[in-house]
């Protein structure tokens, strides 16, 4: 993972294969920058996914509600899978599921 920081904003750009480890690495930038407002995670170079990384991904997300998500390199599929998870972490909360994080798809 290589990660970027400009002025509020944490480029977080992924290898090859986003499994669990990268998904808990996600959870740890956004802690150590305390002062977060967008992140956009880059999944362009990814060619091996492990869905439980989503799982782990959608807790992170939902435990981080002010941060500003935007998402590129994902496929429709995928995008949708991350959805799922989002809804499913926010149901397991007691909040009402389509009041997800929102996520913006974009072109990296």
């Amino acid at each position: 993972m290589h990660a970027e920081l400009e002025r509020g904003t944490l480029l977080l750009r992924f290898g090859r294969r986003f499994d669990v480890s990268e998904a808990e690495r996600i959870s740890d930038a956004i802690r150590h920058f305390s002062s977060l407002r967008h992140l956009t995670l880059d999944f362009t170079d990814v060619r091996e996914f492990q869905d439980p990384a989503y799982a782990v991904l959608a807790e992170t997300l939902i435990a981080n509600p002010s941060v500003k998500i935007l998402v590129c390199g994902l496929t429709l599929r995928r995008g949708d899978l991350l959805r799922r998870e989002l809804a499913r972490a926010r149901g397991r909360d007691g909040i009402f599921p389509t009041s997800s994080p929102a996520l913006i798809p974009l072109s990296c």
